[in-house]
């Protein structure tokens, strides 16, 4: 009698998991959140052109997206070192571009630079969106 309660319960947690599923963003959704994060980091400094989402995971309220991202850069500037850390790509303003010599942190308009990384996305009521407290990790994967 114990055995048929048991399994009763597991197939009514069964179905009603298969009923509501598990909602996680499409890859549309992790581009689109992805955009918005660079358009306000980089603004129209540079634009994504590619993008492959390459895994994920689901957590408690969050889902981590991992993927490899193409960026081309709409203006000259340079790349400042502790930015990139904190997620930020491009300046084209600073007074530190002009003491930049190292070409792997001068970028030019036109010039293509491939980025992997994971982001943390929740879900709102507008849809999926970067998660607010949390800075996506992102690393170069090619450049000069």
């Amino acid at each position: 009698m114990k055995t048929k309660t048991i399994l009763a319960v597991i197939l009514a947690l069964f179905c009603l998991y298969a009923c509501v599923g598990i909602d996680i963003p499409s890859d549309k959704d992790a581009f689109r959140a992805l955009e918005n994060y660079c358009n306000t980091e980089l603004g129209d400094n540079a634009k994504i052109v590619s993008f492959n989402r390459t895994n994920g995971t689901m957590g408690h309220i969050r889902y981590t997206i991992y993927f490899d991202a193409e960026l081309e850069y709409l203006k000259d500037g340079c790349l400042i070192e502790y930015q990139i850390a904190a997620g930020h790509f491009f300046d084209a303003n600073s007074p530190r571009c002009k003491d930049i010599t190292s070409p792997e942190f001068k970028v030019r308009q036109g010039e293509k630079r491939k980025i992997s990384g994971m982001m943390d996305l929740e879900k709102t009521e507008k849809g999926w969106m970067k998660a607010r407290e949390t800075t996506p990790s992102i690393k170069w994967v090619e450049g000069k």
